[in-house]
Parts: structure tokens; sequence; C-alpha cells
């Protein structure tokens, strides 16, 4: 190759190594250029994050801390209005004075936990038609207090949700709010908090110690992981006890109820009931049969003739309303069915559809827990609480959660 030719090509790879050099250079200015502006839009965009984060967190602590001066409601005002009682002048104050109900220096989140646990929803409708009025007033008042609290920009929604039975649709729900769309940033804050004294929650601990009792004396652990550490039996057979014993301890908490007499060594020899029975026999007991006292005590200020009289038409008259209230919630319950059959039934069709429920939800999730109790044994003692931690984790009757959302509203 003759050296003009052989010049001429080194100068060309020369020039394509300095254009690409130059390139390279172009490149790393510019990137120095942008990259402030894209730091700056990120740590923006982080920075409102976080705000949007702390607005949701400050909000939900002031609806636990913040009190009402003043709250009320009307026990059974849907009642009242199926008899056709009218609520006007001198029949107004003598319906709220008996019936009405004032709430002074609670916090929002007190009154949520207590709306929640005397409603006994069940399949989206609210089992307990006595205390309607109580969801629709707090309703009301949560709508007030989060359209003080936030811009006119901002949507929300506020959700308290009562449910002793981890996804199962049995227990209370308050809600203030819209929608939570699906097309716009959303920032939570979440809590759980204690349901206020009851007899519900009362009972519901003594349910607890008669599920310990049922652990540590009746289920065959001891005897199971004796045989299982000594070789009798293989660790299959082991995983089968502890399953059929995971099993057993659901379906004795939810809908059958435990025998304190063969369950276990209790104290209280007995029957100790279910979790729905404890909770239904507290409405059926406390609620509707209180009402009828309650208007039964204001009929007895009139004369006894008088007052005889319009008790028996009266106590028919709630009777066949709640009776026909009932019948809408199951539809085994007979046309001419009385308060206590119609009660039954109710109590029945809830436990059984309970029963569906845990089969298809709970004792699905047995196998894992099985595996999971397995891999961390370190003794006998070690299987009992770690059973209790796991039944109590689907099913947990003494705490409601609390769930804030909000997000800007597009303009």
């Amino acid at each position: 190759m003759s050296g003009p030719q052989q010049w001429w090509r080194d100068r060309r790879g020369i020039s394509a190594m300095q254009d690409a050099l130059l390139f390279c250079v172009m490149v790393s200015i510019s990137g120095a250029l942008l990259i402030p502006a894209f730091t700056s839009t990120i740590h923006q965009d982080v920075l409102w994050e976080r705000q949007q984060e702390e607005k949701a967190n400050a909000l939900l602590h002031q609806v636990m801390t913040c009190t009402v001066n003043e709250a009320g409601y009307l026990t059974a005002e849907s009642l009242l209005d199926q008899l056709n009682v009218e609520r006007q002048g001198l029949a107004k104050q003598v319906a709220e004075g008996m019936l009405g109900r004032e709430q002074l220096h609670r916090t929002y989140a007190d009154l949520c936990t207590e709306c929640v646990a005397c409603q006994f929803r069940w399949s989206g409708r609210q089992i307990n038609m006595l205390t309607r009025n109580f969801t629709e007033s707090l309703q009301t008042l949560l709508d007030e207090f989060f359209e003080e609290q936030l811009d006119p920009g901002y949507g929300y929604n506020f959700t308290v949700v009562w449910q002793p039975i981890e996804g199962f649709d049995f227990g209370g729900v308050v809600c203030s709010g819209a929608t939570v769309p699906s097309t716009v940033d959303i920032f939570t804050a979440g809590a759980r908090v204690a349901l206020p004294p009851s007899p519900v929650a009362s009972e519901a601990y003594t349910l607890t110690e008669a599920a310990r009792h049922y652990i540590q004396n009746i289920s065959g652990i001891h005897d199971a992981f004796s045989e299982y550490t000594q070789g009798e039996i293989s660790e299959e057979r082991y995983r089968q006890a502890l399953a059929s014993s995971l099993s057993a301890i659901v379906n004795k908490t939810v809908w059958e109820g435990f025998d304190l007499n063969h369950d276990g060594d209790c104290r209280d020899k007995g029957e100790m009931k279910s979790l729905l029975d404890i909770a239904l026999d507290f409405l059926w007991r406390s609620r509707y049969l209180s009402f009828r006292d309650v208007f039964g005590e204001a009929l007895s200020l009139l004369t006894d003739v008088v007052s005889e009289g319009l008790n028996k038409q009266f106590d028919v008259m709630v009777n066949k309303i709640i009776e026909e209230h009932l019948s809408e919630l199951a539809e085994g319950i007979s046309v001419n069915a009385t308060m206590s059959e119609s009660t039954r039934e109710v109590t029945n069709e809830v436990k059984k559809k309970a029963r569906e429920f845990v089969n298809t939800s709970i004792h699905i999730k047995i196998p894992y827990a099985v595996e999971k109790m397995m891999s961390n044994i370190n003794g006998a003692q070690d299987i009992q609480p770690e059973m209790l931690r796991w039944l109590f984790l689907h099913i947990n009757p003494w705490r409601a959660q609390l769930s804030l959302a909000i997000w800007e509203a597009p303009t």
C-alpha cells in the first residue's frame, strides 16, 4: 500500500476517534446540566409524597384523639317510623326523652367503635335495627369533621370495620367519604383500636380462656409430641394431629362452642358458647326485649286500664315488625314464626354460613400453619402459645380496624 493511501486511512481513523470522544464529552456535559433538574424533580416528588403521608397520619390521629362536644342518636328510630309514631311537639320530647342517647366529650374513634360493636351486620345488612340512627348520625358527624379538616381539593375515605372472624361478613362497618379511586395516588393510614367494654367483650375473653384450656387438655398435642419425639409416631402422624387440633379449635371458637366438662379442666364447668352464640344472644336478649321494656315503663305512667290495653296492643305491633325484619335475614323463617323461633333461625343461618366460610377460607390455611409450627418446635410447651397466636390472628373479637385514605381530587 502506497504511503499517501496509508496516511489517509490513519487520518480517517484518528478523525473517527475524535468524533466519538467529542460525542462522549457532549453527552457528559448535557448530563451534568440536566441532572440537577432531574434530581430536583425527584426530591420534590418525594417531599410531596412524604407530606401527604404525614397528612393522612395526622388526620387519623385527630380522629382518635379529638372529642365531640355533643353527639346523639335516637334508638329504634326505624321501628318508630314503622309504628307510625308521630315525633312532633310533645310526642317528640317524650320519644327523645325515652329513646334518645346523648354522648358528651367522646372521641370520634370511641363513637365509631361503639357503633360498629352494636350493629351486628351480616351479609351486608344490619341485624340490629334499633341502632340504625346511630350509624346515620355518626356518618354525618364524620362527614362534617373531615370536610373541616381537609382542603376542598382533597378526596377521602374513612372506614371503621369490626370483623371478629377474618374475611367473614359479620360485625359492623362505618364509612365516610367517597369510594377510593384507582386513577390517582392514594395515601393511607391505619390503626387497630380496642372495642369498648361490653358483655360481648367480657364473654369473648372467657371464650379465650376456654380455647386455651382446650389446647392444653383435650387437643392431644402433649401426647402426640411425646410420641413423635420418642419415635413412636412418624412426623406425618404428628402433622395430622396438629392439623386436626387446629381445625377443631377454630370450629369450637366460631360456631360450635366448648363443653367445659369434657373439653378440658376449667374452673367453671359447663357449656361455653361459641363467638357467634355470644354475640347474637346478647343482641336478642338486650336489644329487642329492652325496647319493649322502655315503652312498657312509659305506658305505665297512664292509668292502669289504659296502660294495660295499650301495652298489649303495642307489644303485638312490635313483635310483628321485628319478626318481619328477621324474616328478611333468613329465608327459612315461617311467616307465622314467633320471635323466639325467628331469632333461633337467624342464629342458625349465621352459624351455617360461618361454618361454610371457615371450611373454605380458614381451614385451607392450616397446612401452612402446621409447616410453620413444625419448623419452630422447641418443646411441648412451645406449640400451645403458637396455636393460640394463629387462632386469634384469624379470630379477633376485641379490636376494630380504622383505615383512612386521602388523595388530591382531579381538577
